[in-house]
């Protein structure tokens, strides 16, 4: 885990991905540089397990330090 002043990062889990984290696809600002979306949970699941077993990427979410709130991701 990497923490820094107000934010940390941390491996995104399975956890993470709730309705709110699925609206974030939904919004035209959030996906304008984005090839995603309109994703499902299974699609985002699938993708970062994917991600894990082939080792070509991972999916870092970014953490108020105050709250512990997932405000974003990292790639």
């Amino acid at each position: 885990m990497i923490k820094k002043n107000d934010i940390y990062i941390r491996l995104l889990s399975k956890n993470d991905i709730t309705e709110r984290y699925l609206s974030w696809f939904q919004d035209d600002l959030v996906t304008k540089f984005l090839d995603a979306r309109n994703l499902s949970k299974k699609e985002v699941l699938s993708y970062i397990q994917n991600g894990q077993e082939t080792g070509s990427y991972y999916i870092y979410a970014i953490c108020l330090m105050h709250n512990h709130l997932h405000v974003g991701n990292i790639k």
